[in-house]
């Protein structure tokens, strides 16, 4: 899921990522061991996402799949963010709606909220990590790419 939605990012499919979120979103919230769970657990998918509704309102009323302050380091940045965010929010569908914690780990919902916690700290410091060293590895692999494959490419220099 999360390497989807990094390639619809790059692609410009905004509305697609939208969706795909409302709905890991949506088994979350309807989840009833989620109402006891602190919410700042997972502030950092819920930035994501707030973000990717503004940034997919702004393009989506521009009709402008790639706005011109977006250049290849920027969306390959996003797409790494809003990639890892989904893995995360996959994961979290799994663990969580999917009870995971109970089936496989044996945590009481007390426990789940104390795991909660310490990966509302954890887990937003791995994306920015993963995300910086995705834009030092993809960046100059797409300037390799021929045209062609490279469907957002446009000349963002060295």
């Amino acid at each position: 899921v999360g390497a989807a939605v990094a390639g619809l990012v790059y692609e410009g499919r905004w509305r697609e990522t939208v969706v795909i979120y409302t709905l890991l979103f949506a088994a979350y919230s309807l989840t009833p061991v989620t109402w006891s769970l602190p919410l700042w657990g997972i502030w950092d998918t819920l930035t994501t996402y707030l973000c990717l509704v503004v940034i997919a309102a702004y393009v989506t009323l521009r009709h402008d799949a790639r706005p011109r302050w977006m250049s290849r380091k920027v969306l390959v940045g996003m797409s790494a963010v809003f990639g890892l965010e989904a893995d995360i929010l996959t994961r979290i569908f799994f663990l969580v709606p999917c009870q995971t914690y109970w089936l496989f780990y044996g945590l009481s919902p007390e426990q789940l909220a104390v795991v909660w916690m310490v990966a509302g700290v954890i887990t937003p410091l791995k994306v920015i990590l993963a995300a910086a060293v995705s834009v030092l590895i993809a960046c100059p692999l797409l300037r390799t790419l021929p045209e062609q494959f490279d469907r957002c490419s446009h000349n963002d220099g060295p």
